[in-house]
């Protein structure tokens, strides 16, 4: 057996109704298949059947707490495996508790066990605008107490408002060895729990990092043609593409007049766009939680092409590049069509949007959800248009700058591989 040979956990996963977390994980799994290539890579996730089938080159275990959803049993057998990961995460001698778990996850407390670096998968999970945060922030305190080396790949952090959530992130990141986060307001978060003296030795530990499907680096294309068969899109005509948000509103006094606001602004520019009379318009499904919403949207608009089909990463990807002009409210379908160089604006839902834009030199090209209106996206779309050649030269130029600024996290699993493999070899040798 080859000594430096690593084991590496992902864990913090979720399924596949979401591209955008898929681009993640396949750039994730790239660079660790890239640093580590006798590695030996698994995986703990919410769906594992579903990531098996996605990615079979790793072996998939269950998350800790899952539970059949629907019955009052099943609730009470949910609260049950999450106490006893709650147990085990404050101290090894409840192990033995692992027994009363279902085998997928006892597999996933063995991977912890056995794992060279537990790696949380990138994304926007360490956040309040969904309680599954603290199940995530779970994730971490087992992985600490199981494993050798617990890493945050590049992360949103925050914003959490309550002071048990505040409290529940800033134990997350103090079990964290290293702590990467995506965008400067992530940065400026997490500083403010940790900048206390008892605190202030863990802020070594954060570094700034890029989200890392800027580093998306398909291994293979996707047939084109037949995706626009799938979406009936003709050849005739320019492509705008949009993609929205089924969003709760979490933080506003009145979410249906919020969310009812959101839905008139997309039908407000729709209409603009359709008069104009030169362009399929598509409204693509990065999420398949925004499914219905979009086609909510195309019963008011029949002309409109609404995706209703799941695919991986490189097709979505590819789909998009396809379009003239884009504005996106699902942000990595915003990242997909800036990597294919189309002009794009964002519409924020959550500080992970405004703060990668601005980190992007892009943050003029970005809305808030909570307030926008009709002629603001008209406004952002007329300019993209007038603005066509200036911008696709001024995205390729900030992705570059972009990339050579962030690339952190790629280069810390780099410097960990060769100084593994030295130690290993002065062993050996000695």
């Amino acid at each position: 057996m080859n000594n430096t040979r690593k084991r590496i956990v992902i864990f913090n996963v979720f399924g596949h109704g979401n591209s955008g977390d898929a681009v993640l994980l396949e750039t994730l799994v790239q660079v660790l298949i890239e640093v580590w290539p006798d590695g030996e890579l698994r995986g703990v996730a919410f769906d594992p059947v579903s990531q098996q089938r996605w990615m079979p080159n790793v072996e998939w275990a269950e998350r800790v707490g899952n539970a059949q959803r629907g019955s009052t049993a099943a609730r009470l057998l949910q609260i049950l495996f999450l106490l006893i990961a709650l147990l085990i995460s404050c101290s090894r001698i409840f192990l033995f508790l692992r027994f009363l778990l279902p085998q997928k996850q006892q597999k996933a407390l063995e991977m912890f066990q056995q794992a060279d670096y537990a790696i949380s998968c990138p994304g926007g999970y360490l956040e309040d605008s969904n309680a599954a945060y603290l199940i995530n922030v779970l994730g971490v305190l087992l992985a600490h107490r199981l494993s050798k080396q617990v890493i945050l790949a590049p992360q949103s952090v925050g914003p959490v408002s309550s002071g048990l959530g505040r409290w529940a992130i800033r134990k997350a990141l103090l079990a964290s060895d290293r702590i990467f986060v995506r965008e400067l307001k992530a940065q400026q978060f997490v500083n403010e729990l940790l900048d206390t003296p008892q605190y202030r030795d863990a802020l070594k530990k954060v570094e700034l990092a890029g989200d890392m499907a800027f580093w998306f680096a398909p291994e293979h294309d996707s047939p084109v043609v037949s995706e626009n068969d799938k979406l009936v899109i003709g050849n005739d005509r320019k492509l705008f593409g949009l993609t929205v948000v089924d969003w709760g509103f979490p933080h506003v006094p009145d979410p249906a007049a919020a969310k009812k606001n959101y839905v008139d602004s997309i039908s407000t520019l729709i209409r603009h766009v359709e008069a104009k009379g030169d362009y399929n318009i598509a409204i693509f499904n990065q999420v398949a939680h925004d499914l219905e919403l979009g086609k909510a949207i195309g019963r008011l608009h029949p002309n409109v092409i609404v995706d209703v089909w799941e695919r991986d990463a490189v097709s979505f990807l590819n789909l998009i590049s396809r379009c003239d002009v884009f504005i996106g409210t699902r942000f990595h379908s915003c990242i997909f069509a800036l990597l294919g160089n189309v002009p794009t604006a964002a519409i924020a839902y959550l500080p992970k949007t405004s703060g990668l834009m601005h980190d992007l030199d892009l943050s003029d090209l970005v809305v808030g959800i909570d307030t926008v209106t009709g002629q603001q996206l008209i406004a952002l779309f007329e300019r993209l248009l007038s603005e066509r050649d200036v911008l696709r030269q001024r995205i390729a130029e900030n992705l570059e700058r972009y990339r050579h600024a962030n690339g952190r996290f790629i280069e810390y699993l780099k410097r960990e591989s060769l100084e593994s493999h030295a130690k290993t070899v002065a062993e050996v040798t000695n």
